[in-house]
């Protein structure tokens, strides 16, 4: 059996990774778990429904459009608008989190605290055996989607993290590092926020 030099396995690697196309892009979030069990065909007629194109395999700033069509295992965050004292935004957003997550994040007990009108905003949980706050900024009305870099931070799981990705529309999601690192490898400027 004849050796590979480094070449030939960086031409190798780069031809079984290689997104020409829109299935070639379904393909590759399938492979990472998103979309499961459902037709590469399918998941293209769904996005060209909603966005009148089939998705941009070489662009990815709108892979986060896309992955937005796996509602199993994503979620839109509205934006401006939102939030405010009487609106329980928080309260209701993070069971929709959790949800994402196969129940390593399980918060109970939610409770939105707002200092004044302008906030801070306080969300306090309870999350197995620990009462946990977090605290989000007032950003006129709009979600301050950090408070997840924070609820990452009491997280013991390695099982994933919540990420956020996208420019205008916010899509959270639950990876793994693994999963994180093969996207950004793969899709070079995917617009994760942290």
């Amino acid at each position: 059996m004849a050796r590979q030099n480094n070449g030939e396995r960086m031409k190798q690697a780069s031809r079984r990774t290689r997104i020409g196309n829109a299935s070639d892009l379904v393909r590759f979030y399938q492979r990472l778990g998103f979309f499961p069990g459902i037709p590469q065909a399918r998941v293209i007629r769904a996005y060209r429904e909603d966005m009148g194109c089939v998705p941009d395999a070489r662009n990815p700033i709108f892979d986060a459009d896309l992955l937005l069509g796996d509602e199993e295992r994503t979620c839109s965050i509205p934006g401006v608008g939102c939030i405010g004292p009487d609106s329980g935004f928080y309260r209701q957003v993070l069971p929709e989190l959790a949800r994402l997550t196969g129940g390593a994040f399980a918060p109970a007990e939610i409770v939105e605290l707002w200092e004044t009108r302008r906030g801070p905003i306080r969300v306090k949980f309870r999350l197995a055996l620990h009462t946990i706050i977090v605290t989000a900024r007032w950003k006129k009305s709009a979600p301050d989607l950090y408070v997840l870099q924070q609820i990452n931070s009491f997280l013991t799981s390695q099982e994933g993290r919540f990420e956020c990705m996208g420019l205008g529309i916010r899509v959270v999601m639950w990876l793994t590092r693994e999963q994180k690192l093969t996207i950004q490898r793969e899709r070079g400027n995917v617009d994760f926020w942290w």
